[in-house]
């Protein structure tokens, strides 16, 4: 078991983009449940964009998780908001590749 995978007390999901309609709304595909260890502390990050912007919560999952700006996550009913906008992400690796994604969160 991984430190990321024992510390993960909350369950979040994640749904990639399926299609686009005329008014540019987005339908999503299946959500993906995942174990992961959710922190709250701001962060200024480098976004999907190239700019500085600010991650007030970050969300950490184990293992190489494809994941970009274009999809949704929920989190637990307890937090809100529980679709905040995904500012970036972040995949830390050593020697062994990478061992969990982080997923910048802004929005709160």
């Amino acid at each position: 078991m991984s430190l990321i995978t024992g510390m993960s007390p909350f369950d979040i999901t994640l749904a990639a983009p399926s299609a686009r309609n005329e008014w540019k709304v987005t339908s999503y595909g299946s959500a993906v449940p995942y174990a992961a260890m959710i922190s709250f502390k701001t962060r200024r990050v480098i976004g999907f964009d190239g700019r500085t912007t600010e991650s007030t919560c970050q969300v950490y999952i184990d293992g190489d998780v494809t994941v970009d700006g274009t999809y949704q996550i929920t989190l637990p009913s307890s937090m809100a908001p529980t679709q905040p906008p995904i500012v970036g992400v972040e995949k830390p690796a050593d020697d062994m590749g990478i061992h969990h994604t982080v997923i910048l969160l802004g929005g709160r």
